[in-house]
């Protein structure tokens, strides 16, 4: 099952090719050749998205920008989820959501200028990117 991943919700039928085969992707565009771009023209191409939320942390410019379009992209593909499922709320969670402070305005203002609803509210996970790692150990007890 891959149901509930944002991820591969297609943005562009003609878009760049993922490595799992998607094409046009959400998350193609997140992290692939459209965000690479982006990198490119802003002097970040040799920066991981850690080292982007660095500089933004410590106010360059570029890294602001760079997080700015990061959170059109996004925004757009919180748009089809929240057409299609109507969610309460939307929490985003991982490593990326350390940077969420410095995409949320981008993302709620595509959003709003998108949706034909009023959106959720949308908040950034409360266990970061430790959610995953939290659920695998309470697997393993069956008694809490």
């Amino acid at each position: 099952g891959n149901a509930g991943e944002l991820g591969f919700v297609v943005l562009n039928i003609k878009g760049p090719r993922g490595r799992l085969g998607d094409i046009g992707s959400l998350q193609e565009y997140l992290r692939g050749t459209p965000m690479h771009v982006v990198q490119k023209k802003l002097g970040l191409a040799e920066y991981n998205h850690k080292d982007i939320e660095r500089l933004a942390r410590q106010r360059k410019r570029n890294a602001r920008t760079y997080w700015k379009e990061f959170g059109r992209y996004l925004g757009v593909g919180i748009v089809s989820l929240i057409h299609v499922l109507d969610p309460d709320t939307i929490i985003l969670g991982g490593s990326i959501s350390n940077a969420f402070s410095f995409f949320r305005t981008a993302m709620t203002e595509t959003i709003q200028s998108r949706t034909i609803v009023p959106p959720p509210p949308i908040r950034r996970a409360a266990l970061g990117n430790t959610a995953g790692i939290i659920g695998a150990a309470l697997l393993t007890n069956p008694h809490p």
